[in-house]
């Protein structure tokens, strides 16, 4: 009975995660004052697929790709990943991995995009200790004011 107990507490501390992100998400699109239906058209167009590049999937063992309780489909560590490890490319010679398409975003995020200082790559490293199985998760404002860059 204990154990059921501890069980329904970590999916209520997950599913406020997701709510708490969620309204963020949404938030930030509000502040940015962008309209939501043409934002997902536009990243689905063949135009922005020609400016931001195909999307591949790069075989990368860190994580994988399955379905989010915040957004569709999402990136989850594949392995324990530690603070400070690079978890893979996220955009490298005009392609775009599934870390770049898939990542989603959360005020309580566990990774950052770093870009070299061309921005012609683009990585993500672990902000933070990630457990197996546990989403991947990025402020897209990070990515979006507070750019962060590597040698």
């Amino acid at each position: 009975m204990n154990a059921k107990k501890t069980k329904l507490n970590i999916i209520q501390v997950g599913q406020k995660i997701n709510k708490e992100s969620i309204e963020d998400f949404n938030y930030l699109i509000k502040s940015l004052n962008l309209n939501l239906n043409k934002l997902n058209t536009w990243a689905n167009s063949v135009e922005y697929e020609k400016i931001a590049g195909i999307v591949i999937d790069d075989k990368n063992k860190n994580y994988i790709l399955s379905k989010s309780s915040i957004h569709g489909k999402g990136i989850f560590a594949n392995k324990n990943i530690n603070k400070g490890d690079i978890i893979g490319y996220a955009y490298k010679d005009k392609i775009r991995s599934f870390l770049a398409k898939y990542t989603n975003h959360s005020h309580l995020y566990n990774a950052k995009f770093l870009d070299n200082k061309n921005k012609e790559k683009t990585i993500m490293i672990a902000f933070k200790n990630i457990k197996k199985n546990e989403e991947i998760l990025v402020d897209y404002r990070n990515q979006v004011f507070n750019r962060e860059f590597y040698k």
